[in-house]
């Protein structure tokens, strides 16, 4: 697999102090640490979208389920409720197996 390039710069100030602390704390290559610290910062905001999703999914797939329960403890469910509840549970299965991932 060939390696990519960093051909990206970014510059930044800091104090005597700040670049001590980051300096000690790289254990010798400083960008890669830095390179490192910003990305590991990125991610959980990706992640924390997907999961907004995820939970708005799952609440839509409940109201499915609340909806068809309630129609069968009424007494008057469709012959496809107990399928569409299996469908929908698998959903709810499917999309916490996408979170665990």
């Amino acid at each position: 697999m060939k390696k990519e390039r960093k051909t990206r710069h970014i510059d930044i100030r800091l104090t005597e102090k700040d670049f001590a602390i980051l300096k000690q704390q790289a254990d010798g290559n400083l960008s890669a640490f830095c390179r490192k610290l910003l990305l590991q910062n990125a991610v959980p905001q990706k992640e924390e979208r997907d999961l907004k999703e995820l939970v708005y999914q799952i609440r839509k797939i409940g109201i499915n389920i609340n909806q068809v329960t309630a129609r069968m403890n009424a007494g008057i469910s469709f012959l496809d409720d107990g399928e569409v509840l299996k469908n929908e549970l698998q959903k709810v299965y499917r999309l916490l197996k996408e979170l665990e991932d």
